[in-house]
């Protein structure tokens, strides 16, 4: 262990100041070059980045860029949550929705596997067999993608 201090603490002191100054320099702020003798200051965060030029034309495409998946993404949820509803599909998902104890009453039991217990929610359809619910998720998948589909067209 030194006592003391380090024999570069001058150098390095000097150094993290000189990175503190240009840190604070390299931030983005609003230098009022338009002839105002005003210390520079920060953005607000409501800024109008399309009628403000602040860093180029590449802040506002960005942030259009975000907007604008953020409304295919909605646009998708809606179509996908409208074709989940119209199919039916709820309805045949709900007839699986039983306890664990429900589903320990209808277990299966292979004979060569002796100690082996098969429990599976399709076993407790209720009025919708297995078959009926693949076909109805079939059917729902197929519905998806065809107005998935038109949606990237438009």
């Amino acid at each position: 262990l030194l006592r003391g201090r380090h024999k570069n603490h001058e150098a390095n002191t000097t150094a993290i100041e000189r990175a503190r100054v240009h840190r604070q320099l390299c931030k983005v702020a609003d230098w009022q070059l338009g002839g105002t003798k005003v210390v520079r200051s920060k953005f607000s965060l409501l800024v109008n980045v399309h009628r403000e030029d602040i860093l180029g034309a590449g802040l506002p495409l960005f942030y259009n860029s975000i907007c604008f998946l953020a409304l295919v993404s909605l646009i998708c949820f809606v179509a996908t949550y409208s074709v989940f509803h119209v199919m039916g599909v709820n309805n045949a998902l709900s007839s699986t929705d039983r306890t664990e104890a429900s589903w320990l009453s209808h277990e299966f039991r292979p004979e060569t596997e002796s100690p082996a217990v098969v429990v599976s929610p399709l076993a407790l359809c209720g009025n919708t067999a297995a078959p009926e619910i693949m076909q109805q998720l079939r059917e729902f998948g197929k519905a998806n993608f065809y107005v998935l589909g038109c949606l990237y067209i438009v």
